[in-house]
C-alpha cells in the first residue's frame, strides 16, 4: 500500500519543481555571483580625472554614492 508520501515524490510536480530550481542556481551561478559572471563589473577609472569622459566620471560618482565609506559634504 502507497503512502502519502510515497505518491508525492512519484508526481510530476516534484521533478518539475527540482529542475525549477537546477536551473535558478545554474542561472544565478552564469549571470550573477558577486561580479564574477557573464558581466563582470566596469573598473573603476585611472588616471587624471580632467581627462575622463562623461561615462567614466558618472561610473565613478555612482560608485562613491553607494560605498558605505562615502564622504557627505553638506
Amino acid at each position: 500500500m502507497s503512502t502519502r508520501l510515497d505518491n508525492f515524490m512519484k508526481s510530476k510536480n516534484v521533478v518539475l519543481f527540482f529542475g525549477g530550481v537546477v536551473s535558478m542556481a545554474a542561472a544565478y551561478t552564469i549571470w550573477g555571483n558577486d561580479g564574477q559572471g557573464v558581466f563582470p563589473p566596469q573598473p573603476d577609472p585611472t588616471g587624471d580625472p580632467k581627462t575622463w569622459t562623461k561615462e567614466e566620471c558618472q561610473l565613478w560618482l555612482n560608485k562613491a554614492s553607494e560605498s558605505p565609506t562615502a564622504i557627505d559634504v553638506d
